[in-house]
């Protein structure tokens, strides 16, 4: 039920284990159909590009949070972006010294058109799915949408200062 690395020793529940391997197989997927298209770019250029488009205009630093990507990078990689027409930089109206982030229309399309090459790469990758593993996606699709994301946020206990994986 769970992906091979995933050490699910953790999770006390088949609902957490579930989910363990859904998060796993989404990414393992996506990563997958994304080197299959021959798109080696790094990723973080995309996250940024996906969360604008879907989320709007960000100050830098909340991207930087969102994304869990140093804000030097993410200005580095606005910047970037901005050079390919992707986004537009320009000063905060609410905070004097922050930069906000916004995608462009083309940035917007571009985003787009790299969704549709993936869900087509993975499409075809699952042409031998049945009529119901295809309404389980959707169903799935519409729960992981219905999720109220800041009270998400407001309800993880803060960390203890460790990103990734423990060292055993």
């Amino acid at each position: 039920m769970h992906e091979p690395g995933i050490d699910v020793s953790l999770m006390d529940t088949d609902r957490g284990a579930a989910l363990a391997a859904l998060l796993t197989g989404t990414f393992r997927a996506t990563r997958s159909a994304t080197l299959a298209l021959g798109d080696l770019k790094a990723s973080a250029p995309r996250h940024i590009l996906a969360t604008l488009d879907a989320d709007g205009p960000m100050r830098v630093r909340d991207v930087a949070e969102a994304l869990r990507i140093a804000p030097p990078s993410v200005a580095h990689a606005a910047e970037a972006l901005e050079h390919q027409g992707y986004v537009e930089r320009y000063a905060s109206p609410d905070c004097d010294g922050c930069t906000m982030l916004r995608v462009t229309p083309d940035g917007s399309a571009a985003n787009r058109d790299w969704y549709a090459r993936v869900v087509e790469a993975l499409s075809d990758a699952l042409a031998d799915a049945s009529p119901e593993d295809w309404d389980a996606v959707a169903r799935t699709a519409d729960l992981l949408a219905s999720l109220d994301h800041e009270a998400l946020r407001a309800s993880t206990p803060p960390h203890d200062g460790h990103r990734g994986p423990r060292a055993v």
